[in-house]
């Protein structure tokens, strides 16, 4: 269930986010153009992001064992951080 909820969370907020870009510009196109080069890349970036962290988190319920639930909740927390962190370097590069 986690990684459902995680999945659907992530997409409102990549929407909400496209929306207030979308009208943070200036004229109807820069609008429009923004919003849509924004739904093809930050929409799967924040998707995944969220399967990574319902599935860590998922993981980290199932365990019994202490340090593995750590590990679990500890990798929820940084890996999708980092894989944000990384897809926006890469895109402040080009």
């Amino acid at each position: 269930d986690g990684l459902v909820y995680m999945t659907l969370i992530a997409l409102s907020f990549a929407g909400l986010e496209n929306i207030m870009y979308a009208f943070s510009e200036n004229t109807i196109s820069e609008s429009i153009s923004l919003a849509l080069m924004r739904d093809i890349t930050t929409v799967p970036l924040h998707v995944v992001c969220g399967i990574v962290i319902g599935h860590f988190m998922a993981l980290g319920n199932i365990n019994k064992k202490s340090d593995k639930k750590i590990l679990n909740y500890t990798l929820a927390l940084f890996l999708p951080a980092f894989i944000h962190g990384y897809a926006c370097l890469g895109r402040l590069q080009s």
